[in-house]
């Protein structure tokens, strides 16, 4: 669906994979009308979003200069358009659901590459952000502490401007797709 055809045989994309996806987010948004179908799709596409993540925060991490392009900013591409995907499916099935927005997909990419390296103690995030020795994941973060936590992680980073700037290109993926459904 996206570009990637790793362990997928007999599917072609529906959309380029610089397009806004219009007819993939349609499939999504059709599925969502199966509970069942739509559970297995987003929970396989999240999955492999976060995987996607995962393998970009490891290059990041490994290899901060050249977080921004190559094989490190080919795996944010395909986690920003799965992730757009699903959240875009699931706005366009049920129109009442918040609209699509890159802000926290692009925290929680920001997160896997900062809980790599971020220790309790360190001076650019607050205390409160940790448990256990490690950093709490944006979906521990509560609501009204949302802002304060991205700006942490967001400073965090700067000493990595290629590393920001693929963040910013994953959200301008993200948007693309989000922003051609509404």
């Amino acid at each position: 669906m996206i570009g990637d055809a790793t362990e997928v045989a007999g599917f072609e994309p529906l959309d380029g994979p610089r397009s806004q996806m219009r007819r993939t987010s349609a499939l999504f948004a059709a599925m969502d009308k199966d509970p069942d179908a739509i559970r297995a799709l987003t929970d396989a596409a999240s999955q492999r979003a976060k995987n996607y993540g995962a393998s970009f925060a490891a290059s990041a991490v490994a290899d901060p200069a050249t977080a921004d392009r190559g094989d490190a900013q080919r795996q944010l591409n395909l986690a920003a358009r799965l992730r757009s995907l699903v959240d875009t499916g699931a706005h366009l099935a049920d129109p009442e659901r918040e609209a699509p927005a890159p802000a926290h997909a692009q925290t929680e990419i920001g997160y896997q590459v900062v809980s790599l390296t971020a220790k309790p103690g360190d001076p650019h995030i607050d205390a409160r952000f940790f448990r256990a020795g490690r950093l709490l994941s944006p979906s521990e973060i509560p609501e009204s502490e949302w802002s304060l936590y991205d700006s942490q992680m967001t400073v965090y980073l700067a000493p990595w401007p290629r590393i920001l700037d693929a963040i910013r290109q994953f959200g301008d993926t993200y948007n693309l797709i989000a922003s051609g459904q509404q």
